[in-house]
């Protein structure tokens, strides 16, 4: 336990570090911190950021009452990501248009900012089920983002996820997702469980409602809303997606 406190005392203090660097927006729910931008690309990138906010609560009814998020935009990072203290950190390069990688996939390294801010209003983080946490966030990417970011690249999550499948042979099992993400794997199937994440979470949302999906997601059974296994569903879904 000792362990553990001084570990995350350790991030605190390393977050409130990188958070008190570079210049600084405080917007109506935000207060970004930035480096290796403009302040023109940090002004649009805020308004950007005020619209996800807008979208994501909206949509998902959420009222956010913590004070103004804190947003750190440099180089410190290579992949947009929300820190256990609810703080979003967003690599320079996804801002500026100059993120690696191979030609193809450039114009789909956006800043992902919905994805991010889906996690914090929707108290991701530690949840039992982490692949509706990051499905979740990649619906809302797709369905709100105005950036083409990963996994889906600014296309349609089904038909992505229909067509990795097809070409990597087989589907990952749900309850291997989160594994999977989290391994050191190859990039295909990494990206195939970001994938089946968000096609699978939007599948629930668009066949059985948004209600529902939220009921289940802050802690009712499968069974209890769908008065189906979470087994059934699954393969209702995977019918779904090989008919594509």
């Amino acid at each position: 336990m000792r362990k553990a406190t001084i570990f995350f005392s350790l991030l605190f203090v390393f977050c409130v570090e990188i958070f008190a660097e570079g210049e600084r927006i405080t917007t109506d729910h935000f207060v970004i911190t930035y480096e290796n931008i403009s302040p023109e690309m940090a002004q649009r990138f805020a308004e950007q950021a005020e619209v996800a906010f807008n979208d994501v609560t909206t949509y998902l009814s959420k009222k956010y009452g913590q004070g103004r998020i804190n947003i750190y935009v440099g180089d410190k990072y290579d992949m947009p990501q929300t820190n256990r203290g609810g703080g979003i950190l967003i690599p320079a390069n996804r801002i500026r248009g100059d993120a690696p990688g191979p030609p193809s996939e450039i114009a789909g390294r956006g800043p992902s900012i919905t994805h991010e801010i889906t996690h914090v209003i929707s108290l991701s983080q530690g949840k039992p089920s982490r692949y509706l946490d990051e499905g979740l966030a990649v619906f809302m990417q797709e369905k709100f983002g105005t950036d083409k970011s990963y996994p889906n690249m600014g296309g349609d999550v089904h038909r992505i996820t229909a067509k990795l499948i097809k070409t990597i042979g087989e589907f990952i099992a749900i309850d291997k997702l989160e594994k999977t993400r989290d391994a050191s794997v190859p990039e295909n199937l990494r990206r195939l469980a970001y994938l089946q994440e968000g096609s699978f979470v939007r599948y629930l949302i668009e066949e059985y409602g948004l209600n529902d999906f939220m009921a289940m997601y802050e802690g009712k059974s499968y069974e209890k809303i769908y008065n189906k296994s979470i087994e059934d569903l699954e393969n209702e879904w995977k019918e779904f997606i090989r008919g594509i």
